[in-house]
């Protein structure tokens, strides 16, 4: 399990992180893919991460021209395809979290299914805020526009980065043995 879920962290950081240098070198369908080896790996036990393993191979396929983003013409089609990967990232992140309350559950981890659930509403509301933020950004002034867009980026880095941490501590878990008092 550790390990499966090590190369959904490492993932998830390729999907998230961007060093963009003409390309892409931390490239998207890469990190979508290693998604996908690390739900299939738990997929038999922990029902959310067969949605996850699927939305991750759709994944591969779909961020392919963000490899080479940099090369798109800025403009509509730039901004809509953008909005589209975060759309998509959201729902990958949604299924990962309902495969991480299981695995908590599973470990009676009862404080971290607490954390898990509260990070995962914060997280996916968070998300579509910024969602909204970026379809209407371009019709706002562009002052409100830029302090929007600043502010709905700075809380999608604060989820995120609390999202790799998630991660790195349920890899880390060990299961609570539960206690069976009959009287």
């Amino acid at each position: 399990m550790s390990q499966a879920v090590k190369w959904i962290l490492i993932g998830y950081i390729l999907v998230w992180f961007r060093l963009d240098i003409m390309i892409d070198w931390l490239p998207d369908p890469l990190g979508y893919f290693l998604i996908y080896l690390g739900s299939s790996r738990l997929r038999t036990e922990y029902p959310g991460a067969r949605k996850a393993g699927m939305f991750a191979a759709v994944g591969v396929f779909l961020t392919l021209p963000s490899v080479t983003l940099s090369f798109l013409p800025s403009g509509a089609f730039a901004h809509n395809y953008l909005v589209l990967l975060l759309l998509f990232k959201l729902m990958v992140a949604f299924y990962l979290f309902r495969m991480l309350k299981d695995i908590t559950v599973e470990f009676n981890q009862i404080e971290w299914t607490r954390r898990t659930e509260q990070r995962g509403q914060y997280y996916i509301f968070i998300h579509v805020a910024a969602l909204i933020v970026m379809t209407f950004a371009p019709i706002l002034t562009s002052e409100e526009g830029t302090w929007l867009n600043g502010a709905s980026s700075i809380a999608l880095l604060i989820m995120d980065v609390g999202f790799l941490f998630l991660l790195n501590t349920i890899r880390n878990l060990k299961p609570i043995q539960r206690m069976n008092i009959t009287v």
